[in-house]
């Protein structure tokens, strides 16, 4: 989020600039704090504008990005980078788009099967938490 790298940067003793903003959503002008290199960057300062309201639509714009960003965090542990054994690319950006399609309720469920023995499911609980679940299963095949 933009104010936490604000923050975060005022922390470390920089400098930052007194900017007047305006929410797309209700119009109010906002009054806050921006980084040097945010202030002739109109797409930063709407975004940071909405991230500063307080207004209904404002609000809830923040929370979807909020869960995004963790959708991002979530993936890049299970079947990231981060992971033990982390998938390609192409597949990661295919379950990270259908991860953001669960998580905010356009899909109930979804299952991939990576390989033979591995399978990643994306479910929501009943408060609208994604759970993000990697199995190995160890399959052994006979023929007679």
């Amino acid at each position: 989020m933009l104010k936490d790298i604000i923050e975060n940067y005022k922390s470390k003793a920089g400098k930052t600039e007194t900017v007047s903003i305006k929410c797309k959503f209700c119009g109010q002008f906002l009054i806050t704090e921006a980084m040097p290199d945010m202030v002739n960057n109109p797409e930063l300062l709407e975004e940071l504008a909405i991230e500063t309201c307080e207004c209904r639509e404002a609000e809830i714009s923040t929370k979807k990005k909020q869960r995004a960003e963790r959708i991002e965090e979530q993936l890049t542990q299970c079947i990231g980078e981060d992971s033990n054994n982390p998938v390609e690319a192409e597949i990661y950006s295919v379950i990270k788009d259908t991860a953001n399609l669960v998580c905010f309720g356009k899909m109930e469920k979804a299952t991939f099967k990576l390989t033979g023995t591995d399978k990643v499911t994306l479910r929501t609980d009943s408060q609208g938490r994604l759970h993000i679940d990697r199995e190995k299963k160890n399959k052994t095949t006979r023929t007679i």
